[in-house]
C-alpha cells in the first residue's frame, strides 16, 4: 500500500503546529479501509513566519510576506528540504513505493510546489484541500474574502493596502510550474471556504472538486472541515486501495 504524507497550512498557534494535526483523516481512513496506513506529517512553522489565519489584518498585511518568503526565500529550501525528506522516509515504508502526498491550505501550495519541481518522484497521487493559489494569484479576492461586508471605513482601508502590498510584493507573480506526467492531482474545495478559491484554468493538471459544508460549520471550521470531510476520506481510501489491487481510481467521477 502506498504510504501517506500531510502537509498542513498556515495557522499562529502556541508552540507551533502540533504533531497529530492529520489525526481525525487518518482514523477515517483506517476505519474505511479495515488496515493500519503508513502515514506521517510534515511540520514547517518553524521555519516560516505563519499569518494569523483568524485575523484579517494579519491575513492580509502577512500572508503575502509568508508567500514571498516561500517562493523567492531560503524559507522555502529550507521547507522544501524537510518535505523531500519526509517522501524519501514514506517512500521506504511504501509496499509499492508509492506516495500520497496531501497538503491543506498553504500546505497544498507547498505540496504542489514540490512536486511540480520535480522534487518528489515517488508521488503518484497529490491532494489538495482548500487550496490558495487562486487568491496568491489574485490577492485582492483575499482582502474581498476576508473582510467580506466591512468595506467602509478602516475595513476599506485594509483592503487597499492589502491589495496593494501583496501586489508590489510580487505575490500575484508566483510562477507555480506544472506537474510532471503521470501524476494524478485533486483539489477538494468547500464554497464557503474565504481562505481557498477556484483553481480554474490555470492548473489544467489539477481536477477541482467541490464538498459540501457540514452541518452547524461556521466561520474558520468551514476552512477546517477537509481533515474530517468524509468525501475526502472515501476519495483517499479509494486511491489507497486502488494500490493494494494494482487498479485505478476513476477520477472523472465526482463524489
Amino acid at each position: 500500500m502506498k504510504s501517506v504524507v500531510c502537509i498542513h497550512g498556515f495557522g499562529r498557534h502556541p508552540g507551533g503546529r502540533q504533531s497529530g494535526f492529520s489525526s481525525a483523516l487518518r482514523t477515517a481512513v483506517v476505519e474505511l479501509l479495515g488496515s493500519e496506513v503508513a502515514w506521517s506529517e510534515v511540520l514547517w512553522d518553524d521555519l516560516l513566519a505563519s499569518p494569523d489565519i483568524s485575523s484579517s489584518a494579519s491575513m492580509l498585511i502577512d500572508a503575502h510576506k509568508a508567500v514571498c518568503s516561500f517562493y523567492n526565500g531560503n524559507a522555502g529550501t529550507a521547507i522544501r528540504q524537510r518535505v523531500r525528506g519526509a517522501l524519501a522516509d514514506a517512500s521506504a515504508r511504501a509496499d509499492d513505493g508509492g506516495v500520497v502526498l496531501l497538503g491543506h491550505s498553504f500546505g497544498a501550495a507547498i505540496a504542489y510546489d514540490v512536486v511540480a519541481r520535480g522534487l518528489a518522484p515517488d508521488v503518484r497521487d497529490l491532494l489538495m484541500m482548500g487550496a490558495p493559489m487562486g487568491l496568491i494569484r489574485h490577492p485582492d479576492m483575499l482582502a474581498r474574502n476576508m473582510l467580506g461586508g466591512k468595506m467602509h471605513g478602516l475595513g476599506g482601508v485594509l483592503h487597499i493596502v492589502g491589495a496593494v502590498a501583496a501586489q508590489i510584493s510580487g505575490m500575484a507573480d508566483v510562477d507555480f510550474g506544472q506537474l510532471p506526467g503521470g501524476v494524478r492531482a485533486v483539489a477538494f474545495r468547500n464554497p464557503k471556504d474565504k481562505l481557498s478559491a477556484g483553481l480554474g484554468a490555470e492548473f489544467p493538471d489539477v481536477e477541482c472538486r467541490m464538498v459540501a459544508p457540514l452541518p452547524g460549520t461556521r466561520g474558520l471550521e468551514h476552512h477546517r472541515l477537509y481533515w474530517y470531510h468524509e468525501d475526502v476520506a472515501d476519495w483517499l481510501s479509494r486511491v489507497l486501495s486502488a494500490s493494494q489491487t494494482g487498479g485505478d481510481v476513476a477520477l472523472s467521477n465526482k463524489l
